[in-house]
Formats: structure tokens, sequence, C-alpha cells
């Protein structure tokens, strides 16, 4: 019987879709259901949460695939940039009381290509 080695990039890939799927529930809730958390920082907070979560897909997302296959990071973050895009619309489609805001979006693009920048610089020293 021989003992099954830990898959970190198929681990990934399951965490990803997790949290996408918790992700777009939470974005689909309706605004008033949403507790609002007071912090003094220099960032709306809910700015700063749109940020981490992409943040936080795009990293599980490139995580999960092997460094030298390069071409599903394209495929990788052009889906996330889609997704980041298109929630903040059908945000604003299915749930009146969240406003569609570009600041949103703003704050989901820079959430994937921060993670996206970051593989890239950590992964030249950490291959695979």
């Amino acid at each position: 019987m021989t003992k099954k080695s830990f898959d970190r990039h198929r681990f990934f890939r399951i965490v990803t879709w997790l949290w996408l799927i918790i992700l777009t529930s939470l974005m689909l809730m309706p605004g008033k259901d949403i507790p609002a958390i007071e912090l003094d920082l220099p960032v709306p907070m809910d700015k700063l949460v749109h940020f981490i979560s992409l943040f936080v897909a795009a990293s599980c997302f490139l995580l999960s695939i092997r460094w030298e296959q390069s071409k599903h990071r394209f495929k990788i973050i052009f889906g996330l940039l889609f997704y980041a895009i298109g929630i903040e619309f059908i945000q604003s489609i299915f749930q009146k009381s969240r406003a569609f805001e570009m600041a949103d979006i703003a704050a989901n693009l820079l959430g994937v290509a921060s993670a996206l920048i970051l593989y890239l610089l950590v992964g030249k020293f950490v291959k695979n």
C-alpha cells in the first residue's frame, strides 16, 4: 500500500473554487445584511474587502498551477479580471441595495494584479 503524497496544486484548486463560491454568495447578499465594520483606515473598508477577496482568489488560483504551466496563468488572470468586473454588474442587477461602483472594480483589479506580481516575483526564487 503506497502512501499518497500531498498535492499542493490540487489542494489550491479546491480551496479556490470554494473561495469563489463563498465570495460570490457574499457579494450577492443584500447590502443591509452585511455588517458594518468601522475601523480608522486610510482606505474604505469595503474597498479593502474587495482587494483582499480577489487577491486571495488570484493567489490560490496561481498556486494551483505548476510554474511551467505559464499558458494557464493568462487564462486564470483573464478569467479573474472578467469575474472582478462582472460581479459588480451582477450585484447591481440582482441586488437593488448594492450599487455598481467603479472603485470596487478598481479594488478587485488591484487585488488580482497584486497577486500576479507577487506570484511572479516570488516564483523566480521558488519554482513549483
